[in-house]
């Protein structure tokens, strides 16, 4: 079965405030809430007719997307009982990605690792503090109590249970100098990451997923993309208009529901212009190579009156600094391509990312010396860091970095090795004496800093403030990896999409995944890993139980 990455999505809408003074004006105070004009991106509905169908479908929910949050709500409404068809424009389903992020699940019971009710709620009042409470609350409260139950729920498809089959507790146990209340930017470290550790472990447990929905009855019509979408007189959803490969159109009929799980809009130009532009720098003002990312999802429910959620757009675009090197992101010195630091290096990857986008290319290189094994078990636990107690190889990190050391620095893919700082720098910097000079400077600047315990530049805790001075020395370029866009039409905490205008739910449709809004805003936040897979199964189960139930008007 072919298989494609899906990716994120989400949407944008403007508030400008008009402020009245006392001077003569023309606005009228009705339309001081402007929207801005859309059609950039939006284009126009199709407008599908009865008289281009060539065949008609019916089933009780009907799911547009085949990815990981399309196959969890199909499983789940099959496994209540309801008729399921599926529409899926690729040859069959589509996922990316290697975690399921979930607390209290039966696994981490069986660690005594478990969140109180407390604990909980500080996860989700991070999660809404990284997004400036922009996010939608209540989703978060859902995830957190709903995804340990929705991780048994997922596991049980695919083995009986147990790490054996694939998964683990991420960064479990906790080095002992990590103190998650001591730090700038905590982690929670009760979620789960699946199948990290084992090849395919991921893709087997997402296809088991398919296999048991097939099992309980849903259908899957592959190669057949979801266009329009199906309205009474009232605005009622009641199914979908799609095309097959052949070009034919044919008219997907549901009795109780739609659901879009349509994934993100990353490929798809004028919506990642228009509503992300710096996703779009992200990828070097290009699009990500994933083409199930069109926003067609998107484009279909605004069309049927729902309202994409304001910006900003978050994105997830993760660079893992250093992640060529092999040691992770750890908080090491780093330097731009001007030879300058940049930044407070005690960060989470995708926090680091942020500010990488920022610097001259988008990238910069990681400086450490031969004291970094004693290093990395002082850094943070931070989103893209070493996982100490599953993948931390002193023996393989050490064979790349001896490679490093005959790397002439034509291989900028590779790490650089030197040893002496002279030399490393003229590796990182060849044929530019002035960079070099200020490479040099800086390194010497961070040493004092180090050596006098408080970083006066940058703010980094004098814990991991690591001098650059024991040779051999060692520079790993940092980049930031395509990614997806993570916004999507406005829903209500049951994931119900939302009417433009009232805020009301759209009678017979539903979102999940990268086409629903509401999770994320300004940043994907670290402060837990895995949680786009994790809400999208999380929320699909739920869905696919509440649809099953549903009644329409």
């Amino acid at each position: 079965m072919k298989k494609f990455q899906c990716v994120l999505t989400v949407t944008i809408l403007l508030v400008l405030s008009v402020v009245f003074l006392s001077c003569p004006t023309n606005i009228d105070p009705e339309t001081v809430y402007v929207e801005v004009d859309s059609s950039d991106w939006l284009g126009t509905a199709p407008g599908i007719t009865d008289a281009q169908i060539t065949g008609t479908k019916t089933a009780d929910i009907v799911i547009v997307g085949a990815g990981v949050a399309g196959v969890a709500t199909a499983r789940s409404a099959a496994e209540e009982g309801a008729t399921v068809l599926v529409i899926e424009q690729t040859p069959g389903i589509t996922f990316r990605g290697l975690c399921f992020g979930a607390f209290n699940s039966d696994y981490q019971k069986s660690l005594g690792q478990m969140l109180s009710e407390a604990d909980k709620m500080e996860v989700v009042r991070q999660m809404q503090k990284i997004s400036g409470n922009r996010a939608n609350m209540a989703l978060w409260t859902r995830w957190v109590n709903e995804s340990g139950d929705a991780f048994n729920w997922f596991i049980n498809a695919f083995s009986p249970s147990g790490p054996e089959y694939g998964y683990y507790l991420e960064m479990w146990p906790l080095p002992e100098s990590f103190d998650n209340s001591t730090e700038y930017y905590p982690q929670f470290q009760s979620s789960i990451a699946f199948g990290t550790l084992f090849v395919n472990k991921w893709g087997d447990a997402v296809t088991a997923q398919y296999d048991k929905s097939v099992a309980e009855g849903a259908e899957y019509l592959f190669e057949t993309t979801g266009k329009e979408l199906v309205l009474r007189d009232d605005g009622v959803v009641i199914g979908v208009y799609a095309q097959q490969k052949d070009g034919s159109y044919i008219k997907v009929l549901a009795n109780k529901a739609v659901v879009l799980a349509t994934g993100d809009y990353g490929n798809n130009e004028k919506m990642v212009k228009v509503l992300n532009p710096e996703f779009y720098e992200a990828l070097n003002y290009g699009l990500t190579n994933i083409p199930t990312s069109t926003g067609e999802g998107h484009r279909m429910a605004v069309w049927a009156g729902a309202r994409m959620e304001p910006a900003p757009h978050a994105h997830m675009s993760h660079s893992f600094a250093g992640g060529f090197g092999g040691i992770g992101s750890t908080v090491a010195l780093h330097l731009n391509l001007q030879g300058k630091r940049f930044m407070n290096e005690d960060v989470p990857g995708q926090i680091f990312t942020n500010q990488l986008l920022r610097q001259p290319g988008h990238t910069s290189f990681q400086v450490f010396d031969s004291t970094w094994p004693a290093q990395i078990l002082k850094q943070s636990v931070g989103h893209g860091n070493l996982d100490l107690s599953n993948g931390f190889d002193p023996a393989a990190i050490e064979v790349t970095l001896a490679a490093a050391l005959e790397n002439d620095g034509t291989n900028l893919m590779a790490p650089l090795g030197a040893n002496t700082i002279d030399e490393l720098i003229a590796k990182m910097y060849p044929n530019d004496t002035a960079t070099q000079n200020t490479a040099k400077a800086a390194i010497a600047r961070y040493n004092e800093l180090a050596e006098a315990g408080f970083d006066a530049d940058f703010g980094c805790r004098a814990d991991r403030l690591f001098p650059v001075k024991t040779g051999p020395f060692y520079a790993s370029r940092s980049m930031v990896a395509a990614g997806v866009t993570t916004a999507g039409v406005m829903v209500d905490e049951r994931l119900r999409v939302l009417n433009a205008e009232s805020l009301t739910p759209i009678p017979g449709l539903w979102a999940v995944g990268n086409v629903a809004g509401g999770r994320y805003s300004i940043d994907y936040p670290t402060t837990s890993p895995a949680t786009s897979h994790g809400t999208a199964i999380t929320f699909g189960r739920a869905i696919g139980q509440e649809t099953a139930a549903y009644t329409r008007p």
